[in-house]
């Protein structure tokens, strides 16, 4: 392989574009680059930043360091001179990440005076350039801090601040500030007990959020079915999603002595329903099988139709539910959910030729002859409770789990 390359360094008058072709050779005979070669396609990809960082990690080898060595030699300035015109590039809306990059670039500049001490790049130019950039971000997130707590967005304040404070010491007025977020943003939701109807969606679909909470008093209290307890059932799936889902501010609150503390109370009924097909649905089933006319002819496709009966079971879950703000309803929630188990029988052969000497099922076919694995009868219960609770949690948070959120908007941040 380095009689190749020597080759190809002979044969080729110097430039940058051999050094690209080189580099380029280097990864695809090689496989994953080494140092030196990930350096090379940082360089020739016009990520500077990246090259030099690269350049001061802490696993560097000794055949690295020779090699940038000789690559210092000949591009000394012109990576200084694109180093600074990539950190020049970016604006006051630069992102936290390029930030990060710039102040490991910081760190890096500092060790290269020492690792090639030799080798100089533009350090005050290039220092300078950087602390122009961070200070505009940080005059930029100064602003959008006054932005967003003008539009309630305590939220992505908070977020802001946090992000600043990584850059330099918070003052002491937004250090208060920081500290009174973190306390106003945390919400709390009380989950009444859930209730149970027994009366079609149908009959509820149109109800008034004015009416909801008298409508949900009348509503029973308990209710098993299929050996299950369908409000604690729902509740637990409920609990175990928004668990999952809901942000790091929002928190569930069930005890009782502390309703009124909460910033949001949920009232809510489900109800469960679960209707047989009593009669079989016939279908003709048209498919292909492998047949055979006779012991030394060649096995061949053919067309083959036979009776598939059906029987349908759907298990739905119907949901009422209102998400309150002290009293006032600001989300309310009717849906239903759906769970159908189908099994399957197949009956006889249709229009089957007689001259058929053996035949090779289909995978088809087969398949409805094995039918489908039925469970019990509360496991399907069970799972569409369970898709009812994952949407009621999806609504839900998309009402209450935002910024701003109706409390926000309601109670705004009384700054001190």
């Amino acid at each position: 392989m380095n009689r190749c390359f020597l080759y190809l360094n002979n044969f080729f008058s110097k430039g940058l574009w051999v050094s690209v072709l080189m580099g380029s050779l280097l990864v695809l005979l090689s496989g994953c680059p080494n140092q030196f070669e990930q350096f090379e396609q940082y360089y020739f990809q016009d990520r500077f930043i990246d090259a030099v960082i690269l350049t001061q990690q802490d696993d560097v080898s000794v055949e690295f360091l020779q090699q940038l060595t000789k690559f210092l030699k000949r591009n000394q300035k012109r990576l200084s001179k694109n180093l600074l015109l990539e950190i020049q590039q970016f604006d006051e809306s630069i992102s936290d990440e390029d930030v990060n990059r710039l102040k490991r670039l910081l760190i890096s500049l500092d060790k290269w005076k020492i690792t090639f001490s030799e080798y100089s790049l533009e350090y005050d130019t290039l220092i300078t350039a950087i602390n122009k950039v961070i200070e505009k971000y940080i005059a930029k997130k100064q602003f959008d801090i006054t932005f967003l707590l003008h539009h309630h967005r305590y939220r992505q304040a908070r977020s802001s601040l946090e992000v600043l404070q990584n850059q330099k010491p918070l003052l002491p007025t937004q250090n208060k500030l920081l500290k009174q977020l973190e306390n106003y943003i945390v919400r709390q939701l009380f989950v009444d007990q859930i209730r149970v109807h027994d009366n079609h969606i149908d009959d509820f679909k149109d109800e008034s959020p004015q009416d909801h909470y008298s409508n949900y008093l009348k509503k029973g209290e308990t209710l098993f079915q299929l050996s299950t307890d369908v409000p604690v059932e729902f509740f637990r799936h409920f609990e175990h999603y928004f668990n999952k889902e809901k942000s790091d501010v929002l928190f569930l609150n069930q005890d009782t002595n502390q309703m009124m503390l909460s910033h949001y109370r949920l009232v809510c009924s489900v109800g469960v329903n679960v209707e047989k097909q009593l009669i079989e649905e016939r279908k003709e089933i048209e498919d292909t099988f492998l047949v055979q006319f006779n012991l030394h002819a060649d096995w061949e496709e053919y067309p083959v139709f036979y009776e598939l009966f059906t029987t349908k079971t759907i298990y739905s879950a119907s949901v009422n539910a209102a998400v309150y703000l002290a009293n006032d309803v600001v989300g309310h929630y009717i849906f239903e959910v759906f769970y159908p188990v189908e099994t399957v029988r197949v009956g006889e052969f249709l229009y089957l030729s007689k001259d058929i000497l053996e035949m090779a099922y289909s995978q088809q076919y087969k398949g409805y002859r094995k039918g489908n694995i039925i469970r019990e009868e509360s496991y399907y219960l069970q799972e569409v409770l369970d898709d009812a609770a994952n949407v009621l949690v999806v609504k839900l948070l998309n009402t209450i789990d935002r910024d701003p959120d109706p409390y926000s908007l309601k109670n705004p941040l009384q700054i001190d």
